[in-house]
């Protein structure tokens, strides 16, 4: 997701926060740990077989294809635009502009606020909003969207929807 040819310039592009890949690291572990213990105690080679192959079915399935999501969704925030990009085999792309910009809203969940993260909803004029979900740095990314959007937008906007702060 590389900055527009038409002399946009990039603000700042970030991934979710690394903690989505909680899951897959401690799925990864105990797939591994409990893998390894039956392969240790399969009677045949035919019989361990079948536990790694079905080990790795488990691995691409639950640590690998996560990863790859993770990896595949980024944010941008240009001059211009704010953008969201998903999708690892079918990419999606979705941008909302600057202009258009009527609110930002922040979203913490108790897990959010634990790690510093949350969903950033890019409210715009006329348009479904705009989810940034799991993002770091929450409070300072909605505070760049905000100076970004610039001296247009509306002074109505809501500092942080859903939280204490």
């Amino acid at each position: 997701m590389g900055d527009d040819q038409r002399g946009e310039q990039r603000i700042v592009r970030l991934r979710r926060h690394a903690v989505c890949l909680g899951g897959p690291a401690v799925t990864l572990v105990v797939l591994a740990a409990v893998t390894g213990a039956l392969v240790g105690r399969a009677p045949s080679a035919p019989g361990r077989l079948v536990l790694v192959v079905v080990a790795l079915v488990l691995a691409v399935r639950f640590v690998l294809v996560p990863f790859a999501r993770w990896r595949a969704t980024t944010y941008l925030l240009t001059d211009r635009r704010v953008a969201v990009a998903t999708g690892v085999l079918h990419r999606v792309r979705r941008d909302v502009p600057l202009s258009r910009v009527e609110d930002v809203l922040v979203v913490r969940r108790p897990w959010h606020r634990l790690v510093g993260a949350g969903t950033v909803r890019v409210v715009s004029a006329g348009g479904e909003p705009l989810e940034l979900r799991d993002v770091p740095r929450v409070g300072q990314v909605r505070e760049t969207v905000l100076d970004a959007a610039g001296p247009g937008r509306p002074a109505h906007t809501t500092p942080h929807a859903g939280t204490d702060g």
